[in-house]
């Protein structure tokens, strides 16, 4: 809405002279006019608008009001949409708008980018060679077993799982399977069947996996297989 508003401004002034004269003087001013401007604010989810905020503000014409945004985490800021002719930047995380009429803008945020590097460090899959009945945690035979990094600039949580080890009747379960991100078995992690979520890359961070195997007393011979899974998903 365009609101303009005028003063007027009246003093009147009487004198006196003699008993039979008066003099009356009346003076009239007029104020400028000023032109108000509303600014309608929106976001999207991912992020905030730090200034002037969110909802609809009213400004004098030619002000030039500052527009201030703050993506949340794992998201980025893409940009400013709607009536932004007179937005000096619309990318820029700060910015200025000038009120030169009645606008309608909404910030807008979007998730950051995925991109992650699984490399298997040995021949295609894990590989624990041969194995005698009740041996404790044999490594595998590639030292680390698996390295992910985190190419995106979104932070990332690292999450495995893995399946029973089994050949025709014969099963090992898969919490015989063990695993951490240092070469000490010692200090190894037992595998679920379900997800675990482990541990979390900032960008450019890179996580080594080591993996062991025991083998249970009394186990069948034969050749066992399992399948281990390696899951990243947006940390936020």
């Amino acid at each position: 809405m365009r609101i303009s508003r005028f003063l007027l401004v009246g003093l009147l002034l009487l004198s006196i002279l003699t008993s039979s004269v008066s003099q009356i003087f009346l003076f009239f001013g007029i104020a400028r006019a000023e032109t108000t401007y509303n600014l309608n604010i929106s976001s999207t989810s991912g992020g905030s608008v730090i200034q002037p905020g969110v909802g609809l503000f009213p400004f004098e014409e030619s002000a030039n009001v500052t527009l201030k945004v703050a993506p949340d985490i794992g998201y980025q800021f893409t940009g400013w949409t709607g009536d932004v002719t007179t937005i000096n930047d619309t990318h820029a995380l700060v910015t200025f708008i000038l009120m030169s009429d009645n606008y309608t803008i909404t910030a807008n945020f979007t998730p950051l980018p995925i991109s992650v590097t699984i490399t298997d460090n040995g021949a295609s899959g894990l590989s624990f060679g041969t194995l005698a009945s009740g041996v404790d945690k044999r490594p595998e035979i590639a030292s680390p077993s698996i390295t992910i990094k985190n190419d995106g600039s979104a932070n990332v949580t690292v999450s495995l799982m893995g399946t029973n080890f089994t050949v025709g009747a014969g099963i090992i379960t898969i919490n015989n399977a063990f695993y951490n991100d240092t070469d000490d078995s010692g200090t190894a992690l037992a595998m679920s069947t379900s997800y675990t979520q482990w541990r979390t890359l900032a960008h450019g961070e890179t996580l080594d996996i080591y993996h062991w195997l025991s083998i249970p007393d009394r186990t069948p011979p034969g050749t066992y297989s399992s399948t281990f899974t390696y899951k990243t998903q947006d940390a936020s």
